[in-house]
């Protein structure tokens, strides 16, 4: 058996997001390890939604996430004020994770 396994860093949460799913759409990976994934909350930007929209994207995958830190984005960050993110390390798998 013959497995494909994707090791990628997200780079704050997607911010290539649409880059991402033409590469996974492209190598159609049983397993992606991602780091920088983040589980926002509803006030942050689209991009730290990561973990819910790979959820619909790989509708049939199981996943694990791991936040690893809280970040703050700097008050003088025009672009993001007061923004935050929970990065940490995803993995989407083909294959259900044993719990041993």
């Amino acid at each position: 058996m013959k497995i494909k396994i994707i090791s990628l860093n997200l780079v704050e949460g997607g911010i290539f997001w649409d880059n991402i799913l033409e590469l996974f759409k492209r190598e159609n990976a049983d397993i992606y390890c991602l780091q920088e994934a983040s589980h926002g909350g509803a006030d942050q930007p689209l991009r730290f939604h990561t973990v819910d929209r790979f959820r619909k994207v790989f509708p049939d995958f199981y996943f694990e996430y791991t936040p690893e830190m809280y970040q703050i984005w700097p008050k003088n960050d025009s672009e993001w004020p007061n923004a935050a993110g929970n990065a940490g390390n995803l993995i989407i798998s083909r294959f259900p994770f044993n719990s041993q």
